[in-house]
Protein backbone atom coordinates (compact mmCIF):
# COMPACT_ATOMS: atom_id res chain seq x y z
CA UNK A 1 0.00 0.00 0.00
CA UNK A 2 1.70 3.20 -1.20
CA UNK A 3 0.96 6.88 -0.67
CA UNK A 4 -0.39 7.81 -4.09
CA UNK A 5 -0.39 11.50 -3.21
CA UNK A 6 3.39 11.38 -2.80
CA UNK A 7 3.79 9.33 -5.98
CA UNK A 8 1.79 11.62 -8.24
CA UNK A 9 3.10 14.88 -6.72
CA UNK A 10 6.67 13.68 -7.26
CA UNK A 11 5.83 12.66 -10.82
CA UNK A 12 4.51 16.21 -11.44
CA UNK A 13 7.73 17.67 -9.98
CA UNK A 14 9.77 15.35 -12.16
CA UNK A 15 7.96 16.41 -15.32
CA UNK A 16 8.88 20.05 -14.58
CA UNK A 17 12.62 19.44 -14.36
CA UNK A 18 14.45 21.10 -17.31
CA UNK A 19 16.27 17.94 -18.52
CA UNK A 20 13.04 15.92 -18.58
CA UNK A 21 11.09 15.72 -21.86
CA UNK A 22 8.58 13.08 -20.84
CA UNK A 23 7.66 10.61 -18.07
CA UNK A 24 5.85 7.28 -18.32
CA UNK A 25 4.72 5.51 -15.15
CA UNK A 26 3.90 1.78 -15.03
CA UNK A 27 2.30 0.18 -11.98
CA UNK A 28 2.98 -3.36 -13.11
CA UNK A 29 0.34 -4.29 -15.64
CA UNK A 30 0.41 -7.95 -16.72
CA UNK A 31 3.93 -8.49 -15.37
CA UNK A 32 4.18 -8.45 -11.56
CA UNK A 33 6.67 -5.98 -10.11
CA UNK A 34 9.53 -7.06 -7.86
CA UNK A 35 8.23 -6.96 -4.29
CA UNK A 36 10.57 -4.09 -3.31
CA UNK A 37 9.33 -1.88 -6.17
CA UNK A 38 6.16 0.25 -6.13
CA UNK A 39 6.25 1.31 -9.79
CA UNK A 40 8.41 1.46 -12.91
CA UNK A 41 9.34 4.76 -14.47
CA UNK A 42 10.64 5.70 -17.91
CA UNK A 43 12.14 9.21 -18.12
CA UNK A 44 12.84 10.67 -21.56
CA UNK A 45 15.62 13.24 -21.93
CA UNK A 46 17.45 14.79 -24.88
CA UNK A 47 20.03 12.02 -24.60
CA UNK A 48 17.47 9.21 -24.68
CA UNK A 49 15.33 7.25 -22.25
CA UNK A 50 16.37 5.99 -18.81
CA UNK A 51 14.40 3.58 -16.63
CA UNK A 52 13.98 3.60 -12.83
CA UNK A 53 12.40 1.41 -10.21
CA UNK A 54 10.36 3.60 -7.85
CA UNK A 55 10.16 3.22 -4.08
CA UNK A 56 7.64 5.47 -2.32
CA UNK A 57 8.60 6.37 1.27
CA UNK A 58 6.28 8.46 3.43
CA UNK A 59 9.16 9.63 5.62
CA UNK A 60 12.95 9.46 5.53
CA UNK A 61 14.81 9.52 8.84
CA UNK A 62 18.16 8.24 9.93
CA UNK A 63 19.28 5.49 9.57
CA UNK A 64 17.07 5.23 6.50
CA UNK A 65 19.88 5.84 3.99
CA UNK A 66 21.78 2.81 5.34
CA UNK A 67 18.61 0.77 5.53
CA UNK A 68 17.71 1.56 1.92
CA UNK A 69 21.14 0.53 0.73
CA UNK A 70 20.79 -2.82 2.53
CA UNK A 71 17.19 -3.61 1.60
CA UNK A 72 17.46 -2.14 -1.90
CA UNK A 73 15.70 -3.99 -4.71
CA UNK A 74 17.59 -6.52 -6.78
CA UNK A 75 16.68 -5.19 -10.21
CA UNK A 76 18.64 -4.24 -13.32
CA UNK A 77 17.82 -0.51 -13.17
CA UNK A 78 18.58 2.35 -10.75
CA UNK A 79 16.17 3.11 -7.93
CA UNK A 80 14.41 6.44 -7.49
CA UNK A 81 13.08 7.20 -4.01
CA UNK A 82 9.95 9.36 -3.86
CA UNK A 83 9.16 10.91 -0.48
CA UNK A 84 7.20 13.71 1.11
CA UNK A 85 10.25 15.69 2.25
CA UNK A 86 13.98 15.01 2.55
CA UNK A 87 15.62 17.48 4.94
CA UNK A 88 19.06 18.87 3.92
CA UNK A 89 20.99 16.38 6.05
CA UNK A 90 19.12 13.36 4.72
CA UNK A 91 19.30 14.72 1.17
CA UNK A 92 23.09 15.10 1.42
CA UNK A 93 23.43 11.56 2.80
CA UNK A 94 21.38 10.18 -0.07
CA UNK A 95 23.50 12.11 -2.56
CA UNK A 96 26.77 10.85 -1.05
CA UNK A 97 25.51 7.27 -1.37
CA UNK A 98 24.36 7.90 -4.95
CA UNK A 99 20.75 7.09 -4.03
CA UNK A 100 18.39 8.92 -6.40
CA UNK A 101 15.45 10.73 -4.81
CA UNK A 102 12.84 13.40 -5.37
CA UNK A 103 10.44 14.86 -2.81
CA UNK A 104 7.10 16.65 -3.08
CA UNK A 105 8.80 20.02 -2.53
CA UNK A 106 10.97 19.52 -5.62
CA UNK A 107 14.27 18.68 -3.92
CA UNK A 108 16.00 16.00 -5.92
CA UNK A 109 19.20 14.15 -6.71
CA UNK A 110 18.94 12.09 -9.89
CA UNK A 111 22.07 10.82 -11.61
CA UNK A 112 21.93 8.46 -14.54
CA UNK A 113 25.24 8.83 -16.43
CA UNK A 114 24.86 10.19 -20.00
CA UNK A 115 21.11 10.72 -19.54
CA UNK A 116 20.32 13.05 -16.64
CA UNK A 117 21.88 14.89 -13.72
CA UNK A 118 19.74 16.86 -11.27
CA UNK A 119 20.83 18.23 -7.90
CA UNK A 120 18.29 20.46 -6.10
CA UNK A 121 18.50 20.75 -2.32
CA UNK A 122 17.39 24.31 -1.53
CA UNK A 123 13.62 24.06 -1.28
CA UNK A 124 12.22 24.33 2.24
CA UNK A 125 9.25 22.32 3.50
CA UNK A 126 5.75 23.72 3.59
CA UNK A 127 4.10 24.29 6.95
CA UNK A 128 2.65 20.78 6.83
CA UNK A 129 6.11 19.22 7.16
CA UNK A 130 7.32 21.41 10.02
CA UNK A 131 4.60 20.40 12.46
CA UNK A 132 5.54 18.38 15.51
CA UNK A 133 5.62 14.66 14.68
CA UNK A 134 2.51 12.74 15.62
CA UNK A 135 2.54 10.42 18.59
CA UNK A 136 2.76 7.29 16.46
CA UNK A 137 6.53 7.40 16.13
CA UNK A 138 7.40 8.74 19.57
CA UNK A 139 9.25 6.38 21.94
CA UNK A 140 6.35 4.84 23.85
CA UNK A 141 4.36 4.22 20.69
CA UNK A 142 7.45 2.65 19.12
CA UNK A 143 7.53 0.20 22.05
CA UNK A 144 3.97 -0.79 21.24
CA UNK A 145 4.68 -1.10 17.52
CA UNK A 146 7.62 -3.39 18.35
CA UNK A 147 5.24 -5.72 20.18
CA UNK A 148 2.71 -5.67 17.34
CA UNK A 149 5.41 -6.43 14.76
CA UNK A 150 7.07 -9.25 16.68
CA UNK A 151 4.35 -11.05 18.63
CA UNK A 152 2.01 -13.25 16.64
CA UNK A 153 -1.58 -12.64 17.69
CA UNK A 154 -0.87 -9.30 19.39
CA UNK A 155 -3.32 -7.52 17.07
CA UNK A 156 -6.10 -9.63 18.56
CA UNK A 157 -5.35 -8.62 22.16
CA UNK A 158 -7.22 -5.97 24.12
CA UNK A 159 -5.71 -2.55 24.77
CA UNK A 160 -5.22 -3.53 28.41
CA UNK A 161 -3.17 -6.60 27.46
CA UNK A 162 -1.13 -4.67 24.87
CA UNK A 163 -0.40 -2.00 27.46
CA UNK A 164 1.19 -4.59 29.75
CA UNK A 165 3.09 -6.30 26.91
CA UNK A 166 4.66 -3.04 25.71
CA UNK A 167 5.18 -1.25 29.02
CA UNK A 168 3.06 1.68 27.82
CA UNK A 169 0.17 3.56 29.41
CA UNK A 170 -3.42 2.65 28.54
CA UNK A 171 -4.05 6.05 26.95
CA UNK A 172 -0.94 5.95 24.75
CA UNK A 173 -1.74 2.39 23.67
CA UNK A 174 -5.30 3.29 22.70
CA UNK A 175 -4.30 6.44 20.79
CA UNK A 176 -1.49 4.65 18.95
CA UNK A 177 -3.86 1.90 17.84
CA UNK A 178 -6.28 4.52 16.50
CA UNK A 179 -3.49 6.25 14.59
CA UNK A 180 -2.25 2.98 13.12
CA UNK A 181 -5.74 2.53 11.68
CA UNK A 182 -5.91 6.15 10.45
CA UNK A 183 -2.56 5.84 8.67
CA UNK A 184 -3.53 2.58 6.99
CA UNK A 185 -1.07 0.25 8.71
CA UNK A 186 -3.79 -1.91 10.29
CA UNK A 187 -7.54 -2.35 9.89
CA UNK A 188 -10.41 -4.03 11.67
CA UNK A 189 -10.36 -7.76 11.19
CA UNK A 190 -12.74 -10.54 12.04
CA UNK A 191 -14.28 -10.13 15.49
CA UNK A 192 -12.74 -7.53 17.76
CA UNK A 193 -9.18 -7.86 16.52
CA UNK A 194 -7.12 -6.10 13.85
CA UNK A 195 -5.00 -7.21 10.92
CA UNK A 196 -1.99 -5.72 9.14
CA UNK A 197 -2.43 -3.85 5.88
CA UNK A 198 1.10 -2.43 5.60
CA UNK A 199 3.32 -4.62 7.81
CA UNK A 200 6.53 -4.15 5.81
CA UNK A 201 5.95 -0.38 5.60
CA UNK A 202 5.43 -0.23 9.37
CA UNK A 203 8.60 -2.25 9.92
CA UNK A 204 10.56 0.23 7.79
CA UNK A 205 9.19 3.18 9.75
CA UNK A 206 10.02 1.48 13.05
CA UNK A 207 13.61 0.83 11.96
CA UNK A 208 13.89 4.39 10.63
CA UNK A 209 12.81 5.85 13.99
CA UNK A 210 14.71 3.44 16.24
CA UNK A 211 18.07 5.22 16.33
CA UNK A 212 16.90 8.80 16.94
CA UNK A 213 13.70 8.27 18.92
CA UNK A 214 13.48 4.94 20.75
CA UNK A 215 17.10 4.03 21.43
CA UNK A 216 18.06 7.18 23.42
CA UNK A 217 15.09 6.62 25.74
CA UNK A 218 16.16 3.05 26.48
CA UNK A 219 19.83 3.70 27.29
CA UNK A 220 20.68 3.18 30.98
CA UNK A 221 24.36 3.97 30.51
CA UNK A 222 27.47 3.69 28.32
CA UNK A 223 30.51 1.89 29.73
CA UNK A 224 33.95 0.48 29.08
CA UNK A 225 34.54 -3.22 29.73
CA UNK A 226 38.05 -4.62 30.31
CA UNK A 227 39.35 -6.48 27.23
CA UNK A 228 40.29 -9.43 29.43
CA UNK A 229 36.66 -10.41 30.03
CA UNK A 230 35.08 -9.55 26.65
CA UNK A 231 35.18 -13.16 25.40
CA UNK A 232 33.62 -14.38 28.64
CA UNK A 233 30.91 -11.71 28.77
CA UNK A 234 27.96 -13.91 27.71
CA UNK A 235 28.68 -16.45 30.45
CA UNK A 236 29.13 -13.74 33.10
CA UNK A 237 25.89 -12.03 32.06
CA UNK A 238 23.99 -15.31 32.16
CA UNK A 239 25.37 -16.49 35.49
CA UNK A 240 24.72 -13.10 37.07
CA UNK A 241 21.12 -12.66 35.93
CA UNK A 242 19.72 -16.07 34.95
CA UNK A 243 18.55 -16.66 38.54
CA UNK A 244 15.83 -14.11 37.73
CA UNK A 245 14.06 -15.42 34.62
CA UNK A 246 13.31 -12.72 32.09
CA UNK A 247 15.85 -10.30 33.53
CA UNK A 248 18.21 -9.87 30.59
CA UNK A 249 18.65 -10.16 26.83
CA UNK A 250 21.89 -9.79 24.89
CA UNK A 251 21.44 -7.49 21.88
CA UNK A 252 23.37 -5.80 19.09
CA UNK A 253 26.54 -7.21 17.60
CA UNK A 254 27.12 -9.79 20.34
CA UNK A 255 23.62 -11.22 19.84
CA UNK A 256 24.21 -11.27 16.10
CA UNK A 257 27.39 -13.29 16.63
CA UNK A 258 25.71 -15.71 19.05
CA UNK A 259 22.90 -16.26 16.53
CA UNK A 260 24.92 -16.51 13.30
CA UNK A 261 28.65 -16.72 14.13
CA UNK A 262 29.04 -14.31 11.19
CA UNK A 263 30.75 -11.30 12.78
CA UNK A 264 31.55 -10.16 16.32
CA UNK A 265 31.67 -6.38 16.46
CA UNK A 266 33.45 -4.18 18.96
CA UNK A 267 30.41 -3.35 21.09
CA UNK A 268 28.21 -5.25 23.53
CA UNK A 269 24.58 -4.28 24.07
CA UNK A 270 22.55 -5.73 26.94
CA UNK A 271 18.88 -5.27 27.79
CA UNK A 272 18.43 -5.47 31.55
CA UNK A 273 15.87 -4.63 34.21
CA UNK A 274 16.99 -1.33 35.82
CA UNK A 275 17.03 -2.98 39.25
CA UNK A 276 19.63 -5.48 38.05
CA UNK A 277 21.92 -2.98 36.32
CA UNK A 278 24.16 -2.32 39.35
CA UNK A 279 24.84 -6.01 39.86
CA UNK A 280 25.75 -6.48 36.21
CA UNK A 281 28.00 -3.42 36.17
CA UNK A 282 29.93 -4.88 39.09
CA UNK A 283 30.32 -8.35 37.57
CA UNK A 284 31.43 -7.00 34.19
CA UNK A 285 33.65 -4.37 35.85
CA UNK A 286 32.05 -1.61 33.80
CA UNK A 287 33.33 1.96 34.00
CA UNK A 288 31.25 4.89 32.64
CA UNK A 289 32.87 6.13 29.44
CA UNK A 290 32.03 8.21 26.38
CA UNK A 291 34.32 6.02 24.29
CA UNK A 292 32.25 3.00 25.28
CA UNK A 293 32.12 -0.61 24.18
CA UNK A 294 29.14 -1.62 26.36
CA UNK A 295 25.65 -0.09 26.46
CA UNK A 296 22.97 -1.13 28.92
CA UNK A 297 19.35 -0.73 27.78
CA UNK A 298 16.10 -0.83 29.70
CA UNK A 299 14.41 -4.17 29.12
CA UNK A 300 11.09 -2.41 28.58
CA UNK A 301 9.02 -5.49 27.79
CA UNK A 302 9.22 -9.26 28.29
CA UNK A 303 8.72 -9.49 24.52
CA UNK A 304 12.24 -8.12 24.00
CA UNK A 305 13.58 -11.55 24.95
CA UNK A 306 13.67 -14.10 22.16
CA UNK A 307 14.55 -17.73 22.76
CA UNK A 308 16.93 -19.14 20.17
CA UNK A 309 18.11 -22.68 19.62
CA UNK A 310 21.46 -21.40 18.36
CA UNK A 311 22.61 -20.21 21.79
CA UNK A 312 21.98 -21.08 25.47
CA UNK A 313 21.91 -17.37 26.33
CA UNK A 314 18.89 -15.06 26.28
CA UNK A 315 19.09 -12.80 23.23
CA UNK A 316 17.00 -9.87 22.07
CA UNK A 317 14.49 -10.25 19.27
CA UNK A 318 16.22 -10.20 15.85
CA UNK A 319 14.35 -7.00 14.94
CA UNK A 320 16.14 -5.17 17.77
CA UNK A 321 19.44 -6.76 16.79
CA UNK A 322 18.90 -5.70 13.17
CA UNK A 323 18.01 -2.10 14.09
CA UNK A 324 21.00 -1.76 16.41
CA UNK A 325 23.42 -2.98 13.75
CA UNK A 326 22.01 -0.46 11.29
CA UNK A 327 22.32 2.27 13.92
CA UNK A 328 26.07 1.63 14.17
CA UNK A 329 26.25 1.76 10.38
CA UNK A 330 29.70 0.32 9.68
CA UNK A 331 30.22 -1.82 6.61
CA UNK A 332 30.58 -5.06 8.59
CA UNK A 333 27.59 -4.15 10.75
CA UNK A 334 25.50 -3.56 7.64
CA UNK A 335 26.62 -6.89 6.19
CA UNK A 336 25.68 -8.61 9.45
CA UNK A 337 22.33 -6.80 9.51
CA UNK A 338 21.61 -8.24 6.07
CA UNK A 339 22.38 -11.73 7.37
CA UNK A 340 20.09 -11.20 10.39
CA UNK A 341 17.28 -9.92 8.17
CA UNK A 342 17.57 -12.71 5.61
CA UNK A 343 17.84 -15.42 8.28
CA UNK A 344 15.29 -14.33 10.88
CA UNK A 345 13.05 -11.57 9.51
CA UNK A 346 12.63 -11.86 5.75
CA UNK A 347 10.06 -14.67 5.74
CA UNK A 348 7.90 -12.88 8.28
CA UNK A 349 7.95 -9.35 6.88
CA UNK A 350 8.54 -9.53 3.13
CA UNK A 351 5.22 -9.55 1.36
CA UNK A 352 4.65 -12.44 -1.03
Amino acid sequence: MIDEDILHTCIARLRNLPPVKGVRLTMGGKSPLPKEIDALLAVRTEMGQVHFGVQVKTMLRRPIPEHLSIAGPRIDRPVLIMTRYANPSIAESLKQRRINFIDTEGNAFIHAPRFIYVDIQSRKPSQEHTRRPKALFRPKSLQLIFVLLTQEGALHETVRVLQAMAGVSFGRTASAMRELVERGYIRKGVGRGFEFVGKKALLEQWVANYGERLRPKLVLGDYKMPPSIEDDAPRIIHETLAVRPGSYAIGGSLAAYLLTKYYRGYTTEIFVRPGSADQLREKLRLIPAKDCNVTLFNLFSPEVICGAAATPYAVAHPLLVYAELLHHGGDREKETARVIYDTFLKAQYDEP
